[in-house]
């Protein structure tokens, strides 16, 4: 596995949504080398551009597009409230499960610095009548930072709106799997950094201008993504994000699921309303002559990834994963394979688009 301190570096940044920053500098810093140029704009979206290197004899010659794309944000809480006697009561930002909280060590990320806390709790003995059956929610969780007081926790620098993560490090576990909080969709921007330097590392000549992104505030709507293809209007995107690991063993039906996926499954390739049907052939094709594991998932309506909102630009649109146990929680779970099947497969998908590749739907056979 390439560069796993780049790996455990850049995971163990924090990025929650709408405060990405931290980790855009480490994920810039590692594709500097083996890029042309570096953007970032107004909300936080990075990319780097690998500009065409391959001849072009078409004297037509005009820009064509290739954007690979993963998002950084991690889902997170926000601090919402602070009480007289110095508690704090967050709010969710992105898809928490806040029964996951308790008894959690957090860090609030302020402007002063970091400020370590915890999620506070009822003690067993102490829930009767009305609170036997208390359950975590919104507007009964709260954090202490050992304040006393309001003015404690403003003193400490804490202060309404700033984000709250969980301080979880991640690492590689038995020397096959990583585990820790934010895979989702943080491995998927270690991979395209890992597809870059292969790039790199094996000079290999594109007849397209590459666009590599860490696309910002997925988890609350999808919306760096937007920004980003509107500014740089790919003709092709390849979206990485992550696929339920159907293994967990108190999943419900899984027909309702659809395909059948555990880590060391390979490439999962989704199938469905925003996926281009060509191009997604040539995918499949191209893990095929490479003799790469994949499974294909499939899917009638849209999944809530990137995918769905470059789809409907006319942007002919791929999705790659990877099977992830865990999600939303503190043990996010990838398998090494799957993540170099991965690699291998989208930088054998590169070489195999062409210049102006015809992607169109009614070629599709």
């Amino acid at each position: 596995m390439k560069d796993k301190k780049f790996l455990l570096d850049f995971i163990n940044t924090p990025s929650p949504t709408m405060y990405e920053y931290r980790a855009q500098e480490v994920w810039l810093n590692k594709i500097k080398p083996y890029v042309d140029e570096i953007h970032e704009d107004n909300y936080g979206n990075v990319y780097g551009v690998l500009k065409a290197k391959r001849n072009i004899t078409d004297n037509t010659h005009k820009p064509f597009k290739v954007l690979l794309d993963a998002h950084v944000d991690e889902i997170s809480y926000i601090v919402n409230h602070i009480s007289d006697d110095g508690l704090i009561y967050p709010i969710k930002n992105g898809g928490s499960d806040i029964q996951l909280a308790l008894s959690k060590d957090i860090t609030i990320l302020t402007k002063k610095g970091n400020v370590d806390g915890y999620f506070g709790w009822l003690p067993i003995h102490q829930k009767k009548d009305k609170t036997a059956s208390l359950v975590p929610e919104v507007g009964n969780i709260f954090i202490d930072i050992g304040a006393n007081s309001k003015d404690d926790v403003l003193e400490m620098g804490v202060d309404l709106g700033d984000p709250i993560i969980y301080d979880v490090k991640a690492k590689i576990f038995n020397e096959k799997r990583i585990v820790g909080k934010s895979l989702d969709d943080k491995i998927g921007c270690y991979i395209n950094a890992i597809v870059l330097q292969t790039i790199y590392e094996e000079q290999i000549e594109l007849p397209f201008d590459l666009y590599v992104s860490n696309s910002v505030q997925e988890e609350v709507g999808c919306f760096g993504i937007q920004m980003l293809i509107d500014e740089i209007k790919p003709d092709v995107a390849l979206i990485f994000d992550v696929y339920f690991d159907t293994s967990n063993p108190l999943i419900g039906d899984k027909k309702m699921i659809g395909t059948d996926a555990k880590l060391g499954d390979g490439v999962i390739l989704m199938n469905g309303a925003a996926i281009q049907k060509n191009l997604l052939k040539l995918i499949v094709e191209t893990a095929d002559a490479s003799i790469i594991k994949y499974k294909i998932a499939q899917s009638t309506g849209i999944g809530g990834t990137n995918a769905d909102k470059t789809f409907l630009k006319n942007i002919s649109t791929a999705l790659f994963s990877i099977p992830l146990k865990y999600m939303h929680t503190t043990v996010e779970t990838v398998e090494i394979s799957d993540v170099e099947a991965s690699i291998e497969l989208i930088t054998n998908t590169l070489k195999a688009i062409e210049y102006q590749h015809d992607f169109r739907y009614l070629k599709f056979k």
